[in-house]
């Protein structure tokens, strides 16, 4: 198969996959919005009746037929079409337009203090708040409307009746908001990718429906405590069982009328009273959820953060399902497919911590940058190809890391790698915080410290999304310019070769980078632009000096970096201007002269992530379809089994757990196996197939590229006025601290505001979200 005719046919599948995925959320979404009124009631329960025999519940039959099955059809369909991202062609581009929740949706965009409708047509990021109110919000407010308003319609109902079900109706509000609602968290999720949504921002949507799951809960328990207080009950008498409840013998006939309750339509037998109390517990543990996840909070205690959620979420999860029988039947769906998509990355990590971790290749603490750390993770190109395509064909891509001797929790790290080097994926950080300071301090040691590395991981196809529009504009401020580096070369890559120009509206890429840090400045000009736009031999230089012409070639790069630094202009010793290309600095080397002792392997990029072809991704179709189906039939077995003891309902969701694990590992150790074979039978790695952009030599890196060096900070105004004027469809990319973000979305809606031709949809905005 060709290049070209393979890239075709990935996204063909890439396109049939999202079409499915559109296909089974409308299959979930009209439930909740009409399975609630007259009309789908009659339907679902009708449906019901027919496919489920009799003794068997037919309504929590319809709960697995619609939030169940459509989410694990649309995982299982994803996870096998889904391939790893190629160079993107025209009909590419057109379909991440059509895709773009932006465009698609008609979703609103906040500029500076309003809100102003968005009809461009050209793509930008999504709006993640407006998209999970549409696909979160939406619909399970709709859904529990419909309840409440046919229990107030209802003449027949009794009061106690009419305000118990009322109750219920809030604590379904909350449930149906939990039933998709681990999409966004769980590890390379394929529905995440299938759609094009940056991993870190799509959290949005888990925030959401723990927000919904949080009001409906809590309202829901107080409620009922209204109820009580109208019939005259105790409530710490309906909260804490009697000792009577605590004995076997004693609990399936205990009776606390007259002694507990006074009203008798309040239920008083001892599952009743542990049910509240378990419904008390839970409300406790959203509360302290919902605390521990304030923004505040988040950022400067992730660990509390983050420990909270795996003790509080994991007890809410289990107390929800002791709370109600059906209540498994609602967020089954949500906790199977983060199972079948988390835990096998998990085992991976478990089984790379056991062999010493990733190779650290190299690293190097840079001077003057502001506690800057370049780190060089070792790769194995002949053993995972997959690993050098990635690296070549996607842009602002990024990996978790864990470091066990400073903190067990993963943190993203974005990466890059140099043209031409499929040794080592590289990343540089800056020490912010607790974690990277310690990982910072154990990179001084002559031991390597043991790190484990989960990738990889990536958003919007932002190469594809750059290649839509006539004018690309970075901004990147400090050390976000570590996004942007593939991003600028694959630009460079794909617009400067004459085969691929045509395909493209692309003429101009510019790239501000605004930085204090002289140390960073030059450690990223003399070691990595100097890399980035090479050339192979002297011919070659000639010839990529004329296409470096915009008059020749038709495409213009320019590289501006803003120096922030107070007083450098009249002490400092950089050049105004400077041009970079195959006749820069060559290599440097660490600076570093003790001897450095290294354990572990080699990166091996995540089993259960997106391959290059559909073969290599049916390992983790048969893995995820496994765990999420076979996790529902045993929930479903054990559901319908007439259990009176609620903590035995706990065992669906260690069924599933355990299943996870256990074929997780049996998987793995066979695909090393196959990988060990492979590279025993293989004796010359240059025989694997390494991916390189359609039309070019395999070395080809480019044109030259001037790089200008000014001082101070531009002026956000100005710079997108010039390019509103110069541009018909400019695309402008921002990465940085979050002052710097807000100064260029401020400079950019008002350019939308001011403009006239901007209602026609003329231009995108793009953002990296490192901080929820």
């Amino acid at each position: 198969m060709t290049m070209g005719v393979r890239v075709r046919f990935n996204q063909s599948l890439h396109f049939f996959a999202v079409f499915l995925t559109a296909v089974f959320f409308i299959w979930y979404a009209v439930y909740l919005i009409l399975g609630s009124t007259d009309l789908g009631r009659g339907y679902y329960k009708d449906l019901g009746k027919q496919r489920f025999t009799e003794g068997k519940d037919y309504k929590g039959g319809i709960l697995v037929e619609t939030l169940s099955y459509p989410l694990f059809l649309a995982g299982s369909f994803t996870t096998l079409l889904l391939v790893a991202p190629s160079v993107p062609g025209r009909g590419q581009v057109y379909l991440n337009r059509f895709l773009n929740p932006s465009w698609l949706l008609c979703f609103y965009r906040n500029t500076r203090t309003r809100f102003t409708r968005s009809k461009n047509k050209y793509g930008g990021d999504p709006d993640y708040n407006w998209l999970s109110f549409w696909i979160v919000g939406v619909p399970s407010l709709l859904y529990a409307a419909a309840r409440v308003h046919r229990h107030l319609i209802d003449d027949e109902a009794v009061f106690h009746e009419l305000h118990a079900d009322l109750a219920n109706d809030f604590g379904k509000l909350g449930v149906v908001a939990m039933a998709w609602f681990l999409i966004p968290v769980s590890r390379h999720s394929a529905i995440l990718t299938a759609c094009g949504w940056d991993p870190i921002a799509a959290v949005r949507l888990h925030i959401w429906g723990g927000y919904l799951a949080v009001f409906g809960g809590l309202f829901h328990g107080v409620y009922w405590m209204v109820n009580w207080w109208m019939q005259g009950e105790r409530m710490l008498s309906m909260i804490f069982p009697p000792k009577e409840c605590f004995s076997p013998e004693t609990y399936y006939d205990f009776d606390g009328l007259g002694t507990v309750c006074r009203s008798e339509n309040t239920y008083c037998d001892c599952h009743g009273l542990f049910v509240n109390l378990i419904g008390i517990a839970i409300g406790v543990f959203f509360i302290i959820l919902t605390i521990t996840s304030l923004h505040w909070v988040r950022r400067n205690f992730y660990k509390v953060f983050y420990i909270a959620h795996i003790i509080f979420g994991t007890l809410i999860m289990f107390g929800l399902v002791m709370h109600w029988k059906r209540m498994i039947l609602y967020i089954c769906p949500s906790i199977f497919y983060y199972c079948a998509s988390t835990l096998p990355t998990l085992v991976q990590a478990a089984k790379s911590y056991v062999q010493g971790g990733t190779v650290i290749s190299h690293a190097e603490h840079i001077p003057d940058s502001g506690d800057c750390v370049e780190i060089c993770l070792l790769l194995d190109p002949a053993a995972f190809p997959d690993s050098v395509t990635a690296l070549q064909t996607t842009s602002t891509q990024y990996v978790r890391i864990c470091v066990p001797s400073v903190s067990p929790l993963f943190h993203p790290f974005t990466i890059y790698s140099k043209p031409g080097d499929r040794s080592c994926i590289r990343i540089i950080f800056r020490c912010y915080g607790s974690f990277t300071h310690g990982f910072s301090d154990k990179l001084r040691l002559p031991q390597r410290p043991k790190i484990l590395v989960d990738g990889y991981y990536s958003g919007a196809d932002r190469l594809t999304q750059a290649l839509s529009h006539d004018t690309v504009v970075m901004v990147a401020g400090g050390i976000g310019i570590v996004s942007y580096m593939s991003m600028i070369y694959l630009l460079n890559a794909v617009l400067t070769n004459p085969a691929e120009r045509a395909k493209f509206a692309t003429r101009k890429v510019i790239l501000h980078w605004i930085c204090r840090d002289e140390g960073l400045i030059q450690y990223i000009a003399q070691r990595h632009f100097s890399q980035i736009f090479l050339a192979n031999d002297d011919d070659d230089v000639e010839h990529l000096r004329t296409l470096s012409d915009p008059d020749a070639s038709g495409v213009r790069f320019h590289i501006i970096v803003h120096h922030t630094t107070k007083n450098l202009k009249n002490g400092g010793s950089t050049d105004s201007t400077s041009t970079v290309n195959s006749q820069s600095n060559s290599q440097v080397t660490s600076n570093s002269s003790q001897e450095i002792l290294r354990t572990g392997r080699a990166m091996v990029p995540a089993y259960f992530a997106p391959h290059t072809t559909v073969w290599q991704n049916i390992p983790s179709f048969l893995l995820h379809s496994f765990i999420s189906w076979y996790s529902l039939r045993v929930c479903w077995q054990l559901y319908i089994i007439d259990d009176d003891l609620i903590y035995d309902r706990t065992n669906h969701i260690w069924v599933s757990v355990g299943l996870a694990v256990v074929s997780s590992l049996l998987l793995i150790l066979v695909l090393e196996l196959i990988a060990w074979v492979q590279k025993k039978v293989t004796t010359d790695p240059s025989t694997f197939r390494m991916v390189t952009l359609p039309g070019t030599p395999p070395d080809y890196m480019g044109a030259a590229v001037p790089v200008d060096h000014q001082y101070g900070r531009p002026n956000m105004g100005a710079l997108m006025e010039e390019v509103m004027e110069t541009s018909e469809n400019p695309g402008v990319f921002m990465c940085g601290p979050e002052i710097l973000l807000q100064t260029v979305r401020d400079a950019w809606g008002e350019v939308h505001l001011l403009e006239m031709r901007a209602r026609e949809g003329r231009g995108a905005i793009y953002e990296e979200t490192f901080e929820l």
